[in-house]
C-alpha cells in the first residue's frame, strides 16, 4: 500500500517530508526534540515531567527505552520536589528563628 498523507489521505511519495497536496508534515517524530539526548536535556533542565509526551512520541526509542527514560524522569522530578520541600522547610525554620532573635533584640 502506498504511503498516505496523515491529514488529507492522498497518496504521497515516501521521500516527501510534507504532503504536496495539503502541506502536512509527514515524518512526525523526526524533529530534533524527539531525539533521546535532547529529550533528556529538556527533561532534566527545563521541562521535567512535562517532557514525557516527547518520550512516548519519539520513534527513535524502543518501548523498553521509553519506560526506562520515563522512570528516570519521574524519579528526578520526585527528587527535585523533595529538595524544594527541604529548602522551603529550612527557609521557614530560618525565618522563624530570625524573627525570634529580632524580637529579643528589639522588643516592642
Amino acid at each position: 500500500m502506498p504511503p498516505m498523507c496523515r491529514k488529507c489521505g492522498r497518496v504521497t511519495d515516501i521521500t516527501h517530508k510534507f504532503c504536496p497536496h495539503c502541506g502536512q508534515r509527514q515524518d512526525l517524530g523526526a524533529a530534533w526534540y524527539y531525539h533521546p539526548v535532547w529529550i533528556l536535556v529538556l527533561a532534566f533542565t527545563v521541562l521535567g515531567p512535562f517532557a514525557l509526551p516527547l518520550v512516548w512520541r519519539s520513534k527513535q526509542m524502543s518501548a523498553a527505552a521509553k519506560a526506562l527514560t520515563t522512570a528516570a524522569i519521574l524519579l528526578y522530578a520526585a527528587y527535585a520536589v523533595y529538595l524544594g520541600w527541604q529548602m522551603g522547610a529550612m527557609y521557614w525554620k530560618f525565618s522563624t528563628e530570625l524573627g525570634d532573635v529580632m524580637r529579643e533584640i528589639h522588643p516592642r
